[in-house]
């Protein structure tokens, strides 16, 4: 499959030089989940793991090989660790960018191209969505990447349960509520070590307890409203009114 792959992208890319438009078109590689039931058979059969991930050197640690954990429509990290890859000669120089305490999202894409093209979203269009158009021209990112929450989710709408199959991510922290799992993704990409029920001040808790109560009423808040934004915004047609009650889950 990833010979097929290679070979198919590379038609493609072959095909935009032939027409002379390979440097001033965009191209986004992606995928849209991580490992599937027939992961474990691949490996067996072919050795290719799709939980193997290469790390290179960053604040979290040296260049390293690891392990990932997790299934399409799970919330380990081998389910959204995903390729990502964008290629526009005339904006963007070949880099490979990579940042443990930002994360990105295939969501950003919309107001990315919004902004590559200069055109102002209305505050119902995307509103999840971040520009990530500093980030791939400079490699530096922007406030909003650094700062605004992601939400990853499986999610059925009126479940409880299925709070297990969501998850918040902003900067080096991913929270798993229905699970009580909480990670330091840049030092703990394998997610081997929970700290949800670590204290962090042995002399006092309270601190630890009142952030996780926070983060639960944050998520099943954003988990309710993205439903009911759906719904007050015509699914993002309604351009004339913003929804303040709306606009919290901007910030974390």
């Amino acid at each position: 499959m990833v010979m097929e792959t290679d070979e198919i992208v590379g038609k493609i890319l072959d095909k935009l030089e032939e027409h002379d438009i390979v440097n001033d078109t965009l191209v986004i590689f992606m995928c849209d989940n991580g490992p599937t039931v027939t992961g474990k058979k691949i490996l067996s059969n072919w050795g290719h793991s799709q939980w193997r991930l290469d790390l290179p050197e960053s604040t979290g640690g040296p260049a390293r090989t690891v392990e990932l954990k997790g299934y399409k429509n799970t919330m380990g990290e081998a389910s959204h660790r995903t390729p990502f890859l964008w290629r526009y000669p005339k904006k963007f120089e070949p880099r490979t960018i990579y940042e443990p305490k930002v994360q990105v999202s295939t969501v950003d894409i919309y107001a990315t191209l919004a902004d590559l093209i200069d055109y102002d979203l209305g505050c119902n269009e995307a509103p999840d969505s971040r520009s990530l158009l500093s980030y791939l021209e400079t490699g530096e990112a922007s406030y909003e990447v650094k700062k605004k929450p992601i939400l990853t989710h499986a999610y059925t709408p009126g479940v409880e349960s299925d709070l297990k199959n969501a998850a918040i991510r902003k900067e080096n922290m991913k929270y798993i509520p229905g699970s009580e799992e909480l990670y330091n993704i840049e030092f703990d990409p394998e997610e081997n070590h929970n700290v949800f029920h670590k204290s962090w001040n042995p002399e006092n808790n309270e601190d630890r307890i009142k952030f996780i109560a926070y983060l639960d009423d944050y998520m099943k808040d954003w988990l309710n409203h993205i439903d009911a934004r759906e719904e007050a915004t015509k699914r993002g047609r309604d351009q004339e009114n913003c929804y303040p009650q709306f606009e919290r889950f901007n910030w974390l």
